[in-house]
């Protein structure tokens, strides 16, 4: 009879665990954005240009408006930018799907210029948000405008 028992116990443990499913605002897993950088690749000194950051959220996820965006370059040597913060204020757009940054500049000589900064935003889906800090860059090649000495 002792050898019953010890045979069934191991059993009645091994059936006793459980696996807890996720719960239903469970934040999905995967990407939650798209961060696109449009820059010109080339630019003439002293004269504007500007570059674009765009946030696009990957469903079930959407920008968050109650998140005050904001977006800060580092300043660079050669290159003029108007203010080193952007927030919700300066956005093209800022709704639930999208966010989007113009930072116009004026690259002065001639040469490559790298501009890098963070863009701080929040996406949230079901239940859940999570804010979120990502460097950006940039690299534009400056040179003179044709027919004139730098």
């Amino acid at each position: 009879m002792r050898l019953g028992t010890l045979i069934l116990l191991p059993w009645l443990v091994g059936c006793s665990t459980s696996v807890d499913a996720p719960p239903d605002n469970a934040p999905p897993s995967g990407p939650r954005f798209h961060l696109t950088v449009d820059s010109p690749a080339k630019a003439t000194s002293d004269q504007s240009s500007s570059a674009r950051f765009t946030v696009r959220p990957v469903e079930p996820w959407h920008i968050s408006v109650d998140y005050a965006p904001r977006l800060e370059l580092q300043p660079v040597a050669g290159v003029e930018i108007g203010k080193r913060g952007h927030g919700h204020a300066d956005s093209l757009r800022f709704d639930q799907d999208q966010l989007a940054l113009e930072v116009p500049f004026v690259p002065h000589g001639t040469g490559k210029r790298q501009m890098s900064g963070e863009l701080r935003f929040a996406v949230c889906g079901e239940g859940s948000c999570a804010p979120e800090s990502v460097r950006v860059d940039f690299t534009v090649d400056v040179a003179c405008d044709s027919g004139t000495i730098c």
